[in-house]
């Protein structure tokens, strides 16, 4: 891998929280459901919704119960986060 494409799963339980997004991001749900505030308005996303978030994008995230989903970043970070990130996950 040349790190600039990093895919996986993720799950949460129940809660919400702000995030920002450092790099470019595509998630598909792919069980549950999240409320995802963009650009100011609420919207719900379900199984089988894909999303995008480019770098820099801050949201807001409810999660009611669980979400499971898969992610797709491309990376964009500088050198030297890129040369953190591979000394750390190493």
């Amino acid at each position: 891998m040349d790190g600039r494409i990093v895919s996986g799963e993720w799950t949460c339980t129940a809660g919400k929280f702000h995030w920002t997004y450092y790099e470019d991001e595509v998630i598909r749900i792919l069980e549950g459901e999240a409320f995802i505030e963009i650009d100011g308005a609420f919207r719900r996303f379900g199984p089988g919704d894909t999303i995008f978030f480019p770098l820099g994008q801050t949201v807001r995230w409810h999660v009611p119960n669980f979400v499971h989903k898969t992610y797709f970043l491309a990376a964009r970070a500088a050198p030297l986060i890129s040369y953190v990130r591979r000394i750390c996950l190493d």
